[in-house]
């Protein structure tokens, strides 16, 4: 089965990972952290592209057939480059966010980007 690739500037985008895991539990994960590299906001903008078309590519080559970014800056700055330049479909983890606070929405922007034992039901 085909992987879905996840890849985050450092370890954080394994809390993408967990929520992942537990809304998809048969799906394979394959995460890259660049713990090398990181903190990627302080790259210029063509930096955070090059690196995130590497990762993307390491991806690629581990067969993934879909790629979460789970790094805000790359997600603020590279999505557009990568989506041009992989063959798979790619997620980033804000559109979602600026969608719900353009709208108002009383939703959650994403199951991943809360730790949902924290969040009162209301």
């Amino acid at each position: 089965m085909k992987p879905i690739g996840v890849f985050d500037s450092g370890v954080g985008g394994l809390t993408v990972v967990k929520a992942l895991r537990e809304l998809l539990p048969n799906e394979n994960i394959f995460y890259l952290g660049d713990t090398a590299r990181v903190p990627y906001g302080n790259k210029s903008a063509e930096t955070v592209e090059r690196y995130a078309l590497e990762l993307a590519k390491m991806l690629i080559a581990e067969n993934a057939k879909l790629i979460v970014v789970a790094c805000n800056t790359v997600s603020s700055v590279a999505i557009p480059k990568l989506r041009a330049n992989v063959p798979v479909p790619v997620i980033g983890v804000i559109a979602r966010t600026k969608r719900s606070r353009a709208g108002h929405e009383r939703r959650l922007p994403a199951a991943c980007a809360v730790d949902r034992r924290r969040v009162a039901r209301r």
